[in-house]
């Protein structure tokens, strides 16, 4: 056991003590490639949000509830089950009315009446109730329809929709083969322009990505909301490192 440990340390010293002796460290070539593999997406998701407003917070949260229930059932009749449909937040908010502003030194000398500063456009007064709502799951040639139901139930607003894979596994795995061609390409191209050779791959490092492509939006009436997914383009980027010699 004792001369085997040795033997192991040995070899493990080798080329550090190579290398103290005066042994030039081997000349290596890095590069990153990149690839992309593109996919069909079988699943969607979209974002959605009921807000409703109302002088006491009773009143806004009984609202915001019917109004979720509603959205709820809308998108179970259009066949998507309540279990998809999740609550991602909740948030209750009381803003006051503006408060009444006392007229200018003159004009309480000859009024003891105050004014009331006129409401700010667009602003709501009271308890405000904001739920988001996420709606996964989807097949992704029926999501307009899940807008519409969304919209016709009360939803104050809808969107953030997004196509996926259920399952990234084979398309990362051919974007991991398309990076590394692009690396072995590029090593072989920088060998030629400096009259080096490549040996082998000495280290390999890799990172992955996502994303969805364009969606295309249409209206029309009576047809209801028409949205139209592209591909999903999953990409993976490697670092490599080649081992090289000077060309013969």
């Amino acid at each position: 056991m004792r001369r085997l440990l040795t033997f192991l340390l040995a070899v493990g010293l080798c080329p550090a003590v190579a290398q103290a002796q005066g042994t030039p460290a081997e000349a290596t070539l890095t590069v990153t490639g990149q690839g992309v593999a593109s996919r069909a997406p079988d699943t969607a998701s979209l974002s959605a949000s009921v807000s409703t407003n109302d002088a006491t917070a009773a009143a806004a949260q009984a609202e915001n509830n019917a109004t979720f229930a509603a959205v709820k059932a809308a998108l179970a009749k259009a066949g998507i089950p309540a279990v998809n449909v999740r609550s991602e937040n909740y948030d209750l908010r009381y803003v006051p009315p503006p408060a009444q502003a006392p007229g200018d030194g003159a004009m309480r000398q000859t009024q003891s009446v105050a004014r009331a500063p006129l409401p700010v456009p667009g602003e709501r007064y009271g308890y405000i109730v904001t739920r988001a709502v996420s709606v996964v799951g989807l097949d992704p040639a029926r999501v307009g329809e899940a807008v519409d139901a969304c919209a016709s139930a009360g939803a104050t607003d809808v969107s953030g929709i997004s196509f996926g894979l259920r399952d990234r596994t084979a398309a990362y795995d051919a974007a991991l083969n398309a990076a590394v061609a692009d690396a072995n390409r590029q090593a072989r191209v920088l060998a030629t322009a400096g009259h080096v050779r490549v040996l082998r791959i000495v280290h390999v490092e890799s990172s992955s990505g996502g994303f969805p492509g364009p969606m295309a939006f249409a209206k029309a009436g009576g047809v209801g909301t028409q949205i139209a997914p592209s591909s999903v383009d999953v990409s993976a980027s490697v670092t490599v490192t080649y081992a090289i010699a000077p060309a013969p």
